[in-house]
């Protein structure tokens, strides 16, 4: 047997790092000698691929001003219209201007919510089984037909217009919402298929960007979709904002109009995918059972493990508590201002997003996830707690607070989402990047649950005496505590780009880790599927945790 030392980069410093002893447990002494990409192997072609600038597939950086990535821009921002259309018009077209009851409310939250369950299953389509010799964009034009073709019949769903709505029987208004709200599912399950698609894309071609700029084109695409999420805020805001809607403003536009737009949206992805999109290069061809054998030894990785229970837990965490919007609930802010922050919540969203691609594709990810919760938490305790003391009763101390707030969540998600571009392999990127996130998605439906079971009673509202403050003020505490708890496990989040490398090319692997992760990922999936559901069958009206989960 041979040993194979490759050595791909000449960026570093000559001298090797010391090895320990122990053949079976290779020790870095010195972790900054990462991009050396030291491999001991039985033979002396390595299996892992990784160029002389630490990019981890051949091709050289796509050019953020060419076709192909002008064309991934505007897929991500037409995932943001149509994601933030659906979510936006909830409240003045279902609940004001349709008046629906509060079971049906929370039923329209679970529809569009419950496509984003199916993104596993989704991204194993999209790598494993091409279309036409293609695996992304036969997916993007097939997912923006869905949503177009379903935002074309909710176009032309015959919407009672206010008169007509003042005298509709509550029989007829239900009638009416079940048809929109099953065209509003097919209509999610589209936009995700979309999603899952640009998703694999954009991890391509990150993973074809050096160690020193990776993480620049991600940052990118993702400035793009949140501030896309604001132009259907704005809209809701200007257009949908009138007394039939719970708004104040004498002119409004029709119900079937926001439909209108995204089925032109539809379109416009449809077009943008023709024209611009390219289909990824791969060096080599991925086969069925390459990919299946892929797939499972994917959770059987203790790195894959480490950062997935690292999302769960510290999203988990974070959601348990007192609403994040506390402050907001206390002293709610007039109609026009809610809507203005509404439009500028994205726009503040997508600022960290804009500065890590210009500045901070090698900073440290757990000082920034740190220092981002911390941020977080003094932002939302300095706005709840002066409203809860009576310093101040203004809706723009919660408004402001809200919209403060934004960016370090920004930093948290962008922090924890590189992670996922460094893990996918040739072939899987759909896969793992979704895997990823997915379990960052049931952390945050874990943790709003925890909080209703432990206290099923809590009341939010304003107290009117002080033993009463007191007691809300002990429990949001606690809440508070727990978030800063969540950061203990941030030891299991790399450090950086090369971290998660060198975690790799140990490649540890346990058999029963794989299964017990599988295991768990499909016994807390289906429960909080379950649970999610249960607004569609009418019995969870008073269940504040059913239609919840946020979509990713």
């Amino acid at each position: 047997m041979s040993l194979g030392f490759f050595r791909p980069s000449s960026l570093l410093r000559d001298t090797a790092p010391k090895l320990s002893s122990t053949a079976s447990d290779i020790i870095l002494e010195d972790e900054r000698y990462y991009a050396r990409r030291v491999y001991f192997t039985a033979t002396p072609a390595p299996t892992a691929n990784v160029l002389d600038d630490g990019a981890l597939l051949p091709g050289g950086p796509v050019a953020l001003m060419s076709p192909a990535f002008v064309g991934l821009v505007l897929q991500n921002v037409g995932i943001g219209v149509m994601s933030g259309m659906l979510a936006s018009v909830s409240g003045p077209l279902y609940r004001q201007y349709l008046g629906v009851a509060g079971y049906q409310a929370a039923m329209y939250d679970t529809v569009v919510n419950l496509a984003w369950y199916s993104k596993v299953p989704l991204a194993i389509l999209s790598d494993c089984v091409p279309m036409f010799g293609a695996r992304r964009k036969p997916y993007m034009l097939l997912g923006w037909a869905i949503a177009g073709l379903a935002s074309l019949a909710l176009s032309l769903h015959d919407f009672p217009d206010a008169q007509r709505r003042n005298a509709t029987m509550p029989a007829d208004a239900s009638h009416d919402t079940t048809v929109c709200f099953l065209l509003t599912l097919v209509t999610s399950v589209g936009v995700v298929l979309a999603v899952v698609a640009v998703d694999g894309a954009m991890v391509h071609c990150a993973q074809r960007e050096g160690m020193d700029v990776r993480g620049r084109a991600q940052s990118v695409l993702y400035c793009a979709r949140s501030l896309a999420r604001s132009l259907p805020a704005a809209f809701c805001g200007v257009f949908l904002n009138s007394a039939a809607y719970g708004g104040s403003f004498t002119f409004a536009a029709g119900p079937a109009v926001p439909y209108v737009v995204l089925t032109w949206v539809s379109c416009l992805g449809v077009v943008t995918t023709l024209l611009f999109v390219v289909e990824p290069e791969f060096p080599q061809s991925v086969t069925l059972a390459g990919y299946a054998l892929s797939a499972w030894r994917l959770p059987q990785r203790l790195v894959v493990a480490q950062i997935c229970v690292f999302r769960y837990a510290t999203e988990a965490s974070f959601r348990f508590g007192a609403p994040t919007d506390l402050a907001a609930q206390l002293a709610p802010a007039p109609s026009a201002a809610t809507a203005f922050g509404a439009i500028a919540s994205p726009l503040v969203y997508a600022t960290p997003w804009a500065v890590w691609a210009l500045w901070g594709v090698n900073w440290c990810w757990r000082a920034a996830f740190a220092a981002a919760t911390v941020a977080w938490i003094a932002i939302n305790a300095g706005a709840t707690l002066l409203v809860l003391y009576g310093v101040t009763t203004s809706g723009a101390t919660g408004l402001l607070g809200t919209l403060f707030e934004e960016a370090p969540l920004a930093v948290r998600a962008l922090t924890a989402s590189f992670s996922a571009v460094e893990l996918a392999d040739f072939g899987n990127e759909a896969l793992v990047y979704c895997f990823v996130t997915t379990w960052a998605n049931l952390g945050v439906a874990t943790g709003t649950l925890l909080s209703y079971i432990l206290a099923p009673d809590a009341d939010w509202a304003m107290p009117a005496r002080a033993d009463e403050r007191s007691k809300m003020v002990t429990a949001y505490v606690l809440g508070l505590v727990v978030k800063l708890a969540g950061l203990a496990l941030l030891g299991l989040l790399p450090a950086q780009k090369h971290d998660v490398q060198v975690l790799k090319m140990l490649n540890r692997t346990h058999l029963v880790l794989g299964a017990s992760f599988l295991g768990a990922l499909v016994l807390v999936g289906v429960l909080l599927f379950v649970l999610s559901a249960l607004p569609l069958f009418g019995s969870a009206g008073g269940l504040p945790y059913a239609g919840r989960t946020p979509a990713m």
